[in-house]
Order: C-alpha cells, then sequence, then structure tokens
C-alpha cells in the first residue's frame, strides 16, 4: 500500500496528524461528517 495515496478521515480537525497531513505521507483528508461531494473530490484528488 502506498501511504501517499491513502487518506485520513478523522473526527477532529485538530488532530496534529490532519493539520499536518502531507508531512505524514497523506494526499488528503476528510473531517467527519463530510459529504459525498467532498469524498468524491478528494478520490479524485488521490486517484490522478
Amino acid at each position: 500500500m502506498n501511504p501517499k495515496k491513502n487518506n485520513s478521515g478523522r473526527k477532529y480537525s485538530n488532530d496534529p496528524v490532519l493539520s499536518n497531513y502531507k508531512d505524514h505521507g497523506f494526499k488528503g483528508m476528510l473531517v467527519k461528517p463530510f459529504t459525498i461531494n467532498e469524498l468524491r473530490e478528494i478520490l479524485d484528488k488521490v486517484l490522478k
């Protein structure tokens, strides 16, 4: 699994990993609750 293509979905946006998600190898993040459009946008970004 390529960590650079993973996403993080967590409830709290003040989580240190979410605040600096790119520094932790993630290409995107979602804060719960998220909409289907937000999910679609992040998946499009990651799958490119």
